[in-house]
């Protein structure tokens, strides 16, 4: 699910598991700025979701 959604964002899945945070999650913001806003608002839905679920 994390592939599919990274891969519609155009974001690698390196960019999600990058050893250097910062420069993922500014990697991450910057393809979740280029979305129009309602688009936007469901990715970080999402994410964030994936994301509770890896823990």
């Amino acid at each position: 699910m994390l592939a599919k959604i990274s891969s519609g964002l155009g974001i690698t899945l390196n960019d999600f598991f990058s050893d250097n945070i910062t420069l993922s999650q500014s990697i991450i913001t910057d393809k979740l700025e280029q979305l129009p806003r309602n688009k936007r608002e469901d990715a970080l839905k999402v994410i964030i979701q994936v994301l509770e679920l890896m823990k």
